[in-house]
């Protein structure tokens, strides 16, 4: 039987976002058997993981990925770099 797959984007790099998703995806009693696609960039679900010492230890993601296994993935997307005092 193929797990329902959940994509969840990490949130804003600069907010509590990442965190709140690390810490979620730890809790794996509170959670549905799935397959969990994370969207974001890799640099900042580091970031995230690193502060709070604990590791989602994603895999890159993969439309081909068997679906009977339960598991995080990561499909990385690259922040575009901040603007800061742009069209002021």
């Amino acid at each position: 039987m193929s797990l329902p797959r959940i994509g969840i984007t990490i949130g804003d790099p600069g907010g509590i976002g990442p965190e709140i998703v690390v810490k979620s995806l730890l809790d794996t009693n509170a959670l549905p058997r799935a397959q969990f696609v994370l969207f974001g960039a890799l640099s900042i679900l580091d970031e995230a993981e690193s502060a709070l010492g604990k590791s989602l230890n994603c895999l890159p993601y993969d439309i081909k990925e068997d679906r009977d296994k339960a598991q995080v993935f990561l499909r990385d997307v690259q922040a575009p770099p901040l603007q800061c005092g742009k069209g002021r």
